[in-house]
């Protein structure tokens, strides 16, 4: 073929695939919950997941948050000391934050305390808890701008893994004071001729801040408390608010339940805070919140030692990573990190676009569930590094690996990254402009059998790859242990079904790039499958993750049009297959799955057949 046929064969198929993708992405935002009879589920047949965040379920979440204020909880408003009245009060009381500002706040809880925001009628969070302080008074000196008195010095981030790492140009974030002018953060350098429009330079000696920007007319504040709470308290409560403008550290956040077992952190926004926006540790439900804008990390379980199973459910992450800390550290919409992240459950969340991997699973976290969540336009997708017996699943993942620093196998939608026994099944992956769909890699560690890829299993997942992008990928660094790695750590690849435009050979083995017999040649994807429909089936098919129902074993699924209509109901017994549905036209559905008795939450993936009895 000519070099601009060429060219021209590729800007159609990205052009092609860019459409579906487009369509795929406004079909899944605008699709509505439709409640009848009982919980439904979303059932698409252009994506495999589903995808239960909505932002207005959110609204509707702190609506209820609203109702559910006690009447006897103890107003605080603005201005005043919070820990003053805090203190003189009893375990387990309620307080409400009133509506405006509450700056410079840290308040040391007792056990069971919960602490509301003001919330509108219509859902708007009316409470902001700030860790700046507004300046209101500046000098001038030459052509810089120039705060005095700044006598916080906070420190740095943490030194977890050494000294904060950054990237270059960015070694300033290793500090935890921010500059903001009407809420845009200031980059911090670390020299006073370094200095440029958007940048500061904090002189700690001298208590002084320089910048050039002007700040006449402008909201100008300066970060000087590190996290709303502190201490190790159990149970506390915390709803509604909106926290912000923290110098939170990476092992910590602004909304930090430090080492405190069983916190309950719903429908809040936790926004502009220098590294962790949300941090637990242990038995903690962070659920509906909306993290976003934070300078590392916008949701944290981090921790090493005794831990509890954290559920961390249909929030939005967003955005993160503004204070450029390395790609290769700590940063993530959501991280889980260390022994102590034990059967976390991570459901439902919305991660987009951070500057950062979308989430992580980094260092011995253990039987964590990664499932029904979105992930897309991150710097990278779903990493689980040096880790074990994690299920990743039933996730929508597009538009992630773009991280300049990323490269190779970093760039990539979903990764295992030497670790154990990990499961990926059921997820939906679009991999176009950006490399790698699925991989399963071993990275160098020493040649540590302990920190090798062994055991994982990759299926069920749907594959759509454009442009000759990788779709799936087993790779071992040759500095480990290559023959052990393919032949005895048993890692595999089945019942995958791959949409390929584009190129014959979007799978790889130890570099080599293989077409999907070559790949079958290998023992993956024996029961596999490969086509070139980037358009949607026309068939839906629904598998049940329950254990085998009561009664009598007959299970209805029930398909809905968006706007509510019927279509069709089929009725499917205990160990039956059926053909679902074929007939009807490619869209998205919502379907319900009924015993007549309990309603169950389905899954949608492409495909003709329906098994609604077997846990798997």
């Amino acid at each position: 073929m000519p070099e601009d046929e060429s060219e021209n064969a590729e800007t159609a198929i990205f052009v092609y695939f860019s459409i579906l993708r487009s369509a795929m992405k406004k079909q899944i935002d605008h699709c509505c919950r439709f409640f009848c009879c009982g919980a439904l589920a979303l059932a698409s047949v252009t994506s495999g997941a589903v995808t239960h965040y909505d932002p207005a379920d959110r609204i509707a979440a702190i609506k209820n948050i609203r109702v559910g204020i006690p009447s006897d909880a103890i107003r605080i408003e603005p201005g005043t000391d919070i820990q003053s009245i805090v203190s003189t009060k009893p375990e387990g009381t309620a307080f409400l934050l009133g509506a405006g500002t509450h700056h410079l706040q840290t308040i040391a809880p007792k056990a069971n305390m919960k602490f509301y925001g003001e919330i509108a009628a219509d859902g708007t969070l009316q409470t902001i808890l700030s860790g700046a302080r507004v300046i209101t008074s500046f000098e001038r000196s030459g052509s810089f701008y120039v705060i005095t008195g700044q006598d916080q010095e906070l420190g740095q981030t943490g030194l977890f893994e050494g000294n904060p790492k950054t990237e270059p140009g960015w070694e300033g974030s290793a500090y935890l004071e921010d500059v903001f002018i009407n809420d845009t953060p200031l980059k911090h350098v670390l020299s006073l001729d370094s200095v440029v429009a958007g940048t500061f330079y904090f002189d700690y000696p001298a208590d002084k801040i320089y910048f050039l920007d002007n700040p006449a007319g402008q909201i100008l504040e300066v970060t000087a408390k590190t996290s709303l709470f502190s201490g190790t308290i159990n149970g506390i409560v915390v709803k509604g608010l909106i926290v912000e403008k923290y110098g939170s550290k990476v092992d910590g956040g602004a909304l930090n339940a430090g080492a405190g077992l069983g916190w309950v952190i719903e429908g809040n926004e936790v926004r502009l805070n220098h590294s962790v926006g949300i941090g637990v540790k242990k038995s903690a439900i962070v659920r509906w919140n909306l993290a976003r804008s934070n300078g590392m990390i916008g949701i944290s379980s981090y921790g090493y030692g005794t831990g509890g199973s954290n559920l961390i459910e249909s929030n939005e992450s967003s955005l993160g990573n503004w204070a450029n800390f390395a790609f290769h550290w700590q940063a993530a919409g959501i991280k889980l990190i260390g022994d102590a992240c034990i059967a976390d459950t991570v459901r439902g969340n919305y991660v987009h676009d951070n500057n950062s991997r979308g989430i992580w699973l980094d260092i011995h976290v253990d039987k964590a569930v990664i499932e029904n969540n979105r992930f897309e336009n991150n710097g990278a997708g779903v990493v689980v590094e040096v880790s074990w017996r994690n299920i990743v699943r039933n996730n929508y993942c597009r538009g992630n690996g773009w991280h300049p620093r990323a490269g190779g196998w970093a760039r990539n939608q979903i990764a295992i990254q030497s670790s154990d026994s990990c499961e990926v099944d059921d997820n939906t992956v679009l991999v176009d402009s950006i490399e790698n769909g699925i991989i399963v890699w071993w990275n160098f560690r020493g040649n540590d059998p302990a920190r090798a890829a062994r055991g994982n299993y990759v299926h069920h997942n749907q594959v759509y790859s454009a442009m000759g992008k990788t779709a799936a990928a087993i790779s071992c660094d040759p500095r480990d242990s290559v023959t052990s790695f393919y032949v005895t750590y048993g890692n595999r690849f089945d019942w995958n079904h791959y949409h390929v435009i584009g190129s014959t050979t979007p799978w790889s083995r130890q570099g080599e790039k293989c077409t999907f017999s070559k790949w079958q040649s290998y023992g993956y994807d024996i029961n596999g499958t490969l086509d070139s429909n980037m358009t949607p089936s026309t068939a839906i098919a629904i598998r049940a993750r329950n254990p085998a129902i009561p009664g009598n074993g007959k299970r209805t699924v029930s398909v809905y049009r968006l706007n509510g209509s019927y279509v069709k109901t089929n009725e499917v017994g205990v160990g039956e297959y059926a053909h679902l549905f074929s007939s009807i036209p490619a869209g998205i559905y919502l379907a319900r799955i009924c015993d007549g008795k309990n309603v169950f939450i389905g899954r949608a993936i492409i495909g003709k057949q329906l098994n609604l009895s077997t846990p798997q």
